[in-house]
């Protein structure tokens, strides 16, 4: 085995840039599976570090599975496929604490890399401005480099982060996009299904109040046509037999958009924008929020508005599951999972790290409607769309 001139620098801990050498040279094929590697004393001389800093970097290896430990022979490159050991998880630092669907995301994801034994780096992009973010975030590139972390998970993607994250060199899955390594929501689904929910309540108009930029976020409809999301709403009404108008869908500002403020922004965004919905002269019958800090303030003007629903008003609401919040009406909740995001995000890591293709991979929202008898429950739902009882 040739003698090699790596030396270590100051960037990273030095166990670390002992583990990321060796992989490469295992992956450059200098070291071969089955050959067996120095002993830490030999290595320390030859690396200028200490017997103990060695023995640290290697056991990263043979937890990962590149290396395995022969009694009394010593420690040799194994020939099975290497283990994930380490993931860090790329987010605006802003967002965190104040969006507790992030926080689930995370939390799910502590506890499926828990059970595989894998750590989990929380690397947040201290940049407050999103298109600050159009250039890799420092902290995160020095991680990669220095081989702390095999793959990145970004829960939070603008078009500005997308550029560059998508050009990195390991494993990487991302929330909230249509790429092949993406996780998204099915809108096309989500809307069918509240649509169709507002249509069985004997609805013939409908309205939206989204967080999304309804012309200039992408929708993809179920034939996998590209459009925008206003164009993709319309679309969707008109297979369920529902009318809209261009003034029914309400958006918050393109400012709004880049500068999310957090869940109690949103909920006063909520209340401004359904107050902007309801003072048109000519309103829908039915609205849906698709969103549930939106929802929340929606449900906090009509409450002082003196709003009945669903006398005045049908709704369907979107809820996160492990997020409920008090409604004080009868309505339809359209339910997405936050811990389905992230055991799609964490698949999504796996399949890229085994070598396997990836597939963008989009979640099926749920309906949850207001206590019916089980006959009318069933007769209600149309094939393919899971419903249940709100207890």
């Amino acid at each position: 085995m040739k003698p090699d001139a790596f030396q270590l620098q100051s960037v990273a801990p030095a166990h670390r840039q002992i583990a990321g050498h060796v992989r490469n040279l295992i992956q450059s094929g200098r070291y071969p599976s089955g050959v067996r590697l120095p002993s830490c004393h030999a290595l320390a001389a030859r690396w200028h570090s200490s017997h103990n800093t060695v023995h640290r970097g290697l056991q990263i290896l043979l937890k990962e599975g590149m290396l395995r430990r022969l009694p009394r022979q010593g420690i040799f490159v194994a020939t099975r496929s290497p283990r994930l050991s380490a993931i860090g998880v790329c987010y605006p630092a802003y967002s965190l604490p104040s969006s507790p669907f992030q926080q689930e995301i995370l939390s799910g994801l502590k506890r499926l890399t828990q059970v595989e034994g894998v750590e989990l780096q929380l690397l947040p992009d201290g940049r407050s401005e999103p298109r600050e973010m159009a250039t890799p975030w420092e902290p995160l590139m020095t991680a990669i480099e220095s081989h702390q972390i095999q793959a990145v998970i970004a829960t939070t993607v603008n078009l500005y982060s997308l550029a560059w994250l998508t050009k990195l060199k390991l494993p990487v899955a991302l929330f909230g996009t249509a790429q092949p390594n993406g996780v998204k929501f099915d809108c096309a689904a989500w809307y069918r299904m509240s649509l169709r929910a507002l249509r069985r309540q004997g609805c013939v108009t409908v309205g939206l109040i989204s967080a999304m930029d309804l012309h200039r976020t992408v929708f993809r409809s179920e034939r996998g046509r590209q459009t925008f999301h206003a164009e993709g709403f319309q679309e969707v009404c008109g297979e369920c037999g529902l009318q809209t108008r261009v003034e029914w869908l309400v958006a918050a500002s393109q400012a709004e958009h880049e500068n999310q403020g957090g869940a109690a922004a949103a909920r006063c965004r909520g209340q401004r924008l359904f107050r902007q919905f309801w003072k048109q002269a000519k309103r829908p019958e039915g609205l849906l929020v698709d969103d549930d800090n939106l929802a929340e303030g929606s449900l906090v003007a009509m409450l002082e508005m003196g709003i009945r629903v669903p006398d005045e008003l049908k709704l369907v609401l979107h809820q996160n599951a492990h997020l409920a919040y008090y409604c004080p009406f009868p309505v339809t909740h359209i339910v997405t999972d936050e811990h389905a995001v992230a055991r799609a995000l964490w698949q999504q890591v796996q399949r890229q790290f085994r070598g396997e293709p990836c597939e963008l991979i989009e979640l099926q929202p749920a309906l949850t409607m207001p206590r019916l008898r089980k006959s009318a429950l069933r007769r209600a739902q149309p094939a393919g769309e899971e419903l249940c009882e709100v207890k």
